[in-house]
C-alpha cells in the first residue's frame, strides 16, 4: 500500500513583525518526525517554499539539514521529493541534491526549459511493499520555462501563451512519469503556484506570484489521470478544481489572518486501486490572537487572557486594535504596562479612529497615521494618487502602468 504524507511553505528563516519563528519552527519538525516515524511513509513531499528567503540564514539552514540527516538516521521515511517555491532559490536548494540523493532525498531546484528534455524531474520511488510509486517534481516554473518570448506581443497573447505553456508542460511531465511506472503504481505530480480559484487569506501573506501577467492558472490544465497533486504556495490548507488537487498549507501561521486555521498535513495512500486521504492536524506550537474594541473591552479580555494562560507556557502573541475616537499616542506603552508579568507579547498595536459625524473610519498605527510597511504597494500607490489629487480619469492607466512595473520587478527578483 504505497503511502505519501505532503508538507509545503515551511518559510524556516521566516520572523513575525521582527519575531523570529525558529522556536516554533523547531516544535513542527519535532512533531514532524515523531509522525513520521509513526505513520511510515513511503514518501515525503515537500511542495516548496522550505525557505523564507532566498538567502536564508545559517540557523534556517541548520534546521533544514539537520531535519533530513535526523530522517536518513532514523529511516522512518522512505524517500524525501523537495520542489523550489518562488521563495527559495534554486541554485541554493540544488547545489547538495547529488549528496542527498544517497540519503533517498531527491531535491528539484529548477525546471527544464520548456523545448528541453523534462525527464530529470521523474521520479521513481520504492514503497515498503514493493508496488513503487512515481513523482513529477515540478518546481516553480517561470516565464522562461513555459514560452519563447516575441516581439509586438499583446497582453492575451502572453496570457496565452503562458496557460497553453503550463498545460504543455505538466503534460509532458505526467506522460513521461506514466511511462516511468510498472503497473498501476500512482503517479503524483508537484506544483507550486496559485491554481485554480483558492482562498486566500484576507491580508495577503501569500507572495503574489506572476509567470508573464498570468497570476492564477486553470485547475484544468492538470492532466486527466493524475493520482495526486501536491500543491504549494498557497498558506490555507484546501482543494482545488477536484478533491486530490490539494494545497497542504504552511505547517506555521504565517500572519495573524492565519491565526484561526487549522494547520495540516495530508497522508494518501492508495490499497488495490483505490486512493485514500486523510488530514494528519499539526498542533498549535503558539497561539496567535487578534483582539478589537474599545479601551474597557480590550482591558477585560486581555486580563481574562492574563488569567488563563500559565505564567510557563510559550508566549502568546498577540494583534491589538483599539477602536476609539481619540488618538492616543502612548498605545504601545499602555498595552505593555497591562501586559507585563503574562506570557503575552503584544507584537502590533494599531488604532481604528472613528468619527462621531460618520466619517469613514481611519486605520493608524500609535495614532499617528497609516503605518507603511503594513501597506502592500498597491495600497500606497492609491494613496499616493488620492494625496497629488490625480484626475479620476487618468487614475486607471497610472493603476494599469505601475501593476505591470511591480510585476516586472517581481519577475526580475524571482530570476536573481
Amino acid at each position: 500500500m504505497p503511502k505519501i504524507i505532503h508538507s509545503s511553505d515551511w518559510h524556516l528563516g521566516a520572523r513575525l513583525h521582527e519575531q523570529s519563528r525558529q522556536e516554533d519552527h523547531g516544535h513542527f519538525l519535532a512533531w514532524l518526525r515523531t509522525t513520521l516515524a509513526a505513520e511510515r511513509p513511503d514518501a515525503l513531499i515537500i511542495a516548496g517554499d522550505i525557505f523564507d528567503s532566498s538567502l536564508p540564514g545559517a540557523a534556517a539552514q541548520q534546521q533544514y539539514y539537520d531535519f533530513l540527516g535526523d530522517l536518513a538516521a532514523d529511516q522512518s521515511c522512505g524517500s524525501v521529493v523537495i520542489v523550489a517555491g518562488n521563495h527559495d532559490s534554486p541554485s541554493l536548494l540544488s547545489a547538495p541534491a547529488t549528496l542527498l540523493r544517497r540519503l533517498q532525498v531527491h531535491v528539484v531546484g529548477a525546471g527544464p526549459a520548456f523545448d528541453a528534455d523534462k525527464s530529470p524531474l521523474i521520479r521513481r520511488l520504492p514503497t515498503r511493499d514493493g508496488v513503487g510509486l512515481v513523482v513529477g517534481a515540478i518546481p516553480f516554473l517561470r516565464e522562461r520555462d513555459l514560452r519563447q518570448t516575441q516581439a509586438g506581443e499583446s497582453s492575451d497573447d502572453i496570457d496565452r501563451k503562458i496557460r497553453d505553456g503550463l498545460r504543455g508542460y505538466f503534460a509532458e511531465v505526467f506522460e513521461l512519469a506514466q511511462a516511468a511506472r510498472h503497473g498501476s503504481e500512482p503517479v503524483i505530480l508537484t506544483g507550486h503556484l496559485s491554481l485554480g480559484k483558492p482562498e486566500l487569506d484576507a491580508d495577503g501573506s501569500e507572495r503574489k506570484t506572476y509567470v508573464g501577467n498570468l497570476e492564477s492558472a486553470p485547475s484544468s490544465l492538470i492532466p486527466a489521470g493524475v493520482d495526486y497533486l501536491a500543491l504549494g504556495h498557497i498558506h490555507k490548507p484546501q482543494a482545488v478544481g477536484q478533491a486530490h488537487f490539494c494545497y497542504s498549507g504552511s505547517p506555521l501561521p504565517m500572519s495573524f489572518a492565519e491565526a484561526g486555521q487549522q494547520k495540516r498535513l495530508v497522508e494518501v495512500s492508495w490499497e488495490n486501486g483505490e486512493r485514500r486521504m486523510r488530514d494528519l492536524v499539526i498542533p498549535t506550537f503558539r497561539r496567535l490572537i487578534r483582539l478589537r474594541g474599545d479601551w474597557d473591552a480590550l482591558s477585560r479580555e486581555l486580563a481574562a487572557l492574563k488569567e488563563a494562560l500559565r505564567p510557563d507556557s510559550p508566549p502568546a502573541w498577540l494583534e491589538i486594535t483599539l477602536v476609539s475616537n481619540v488618538r492616543l499616542i502612548d498605545l504601545e506603552s499602555r498595552i505593555d504596562a497591562l501586559l507585563q508579568g503574562s506570557p503575552l507579547l503584544c507584537l502590533k498595536a494599531q488604532l481604528l479612529l472613528s468619527s462621531e459625524t460618520g466619517a469613514p473610519p481611519s486605520a493608524a498605527t500609535g495614532g499617528q497615521g497609516p503605518d507603511l510597511k503594513e501597506l502592500t504597494p498597491p495600497e500606497i500607490f492609491d494613496m499616493l494618487l488620492e494625496r497629488k489629487q490625480i484626475a479620476t480619469d487618468q487614475r486607471p492607466l497610472l493603476r494599469h502602468c505601475f501593476d505591470t512595473a511591480v510585476r516586472r520587478l517581481s519577475q526580475r527578483d524571482q530570476h536573481t
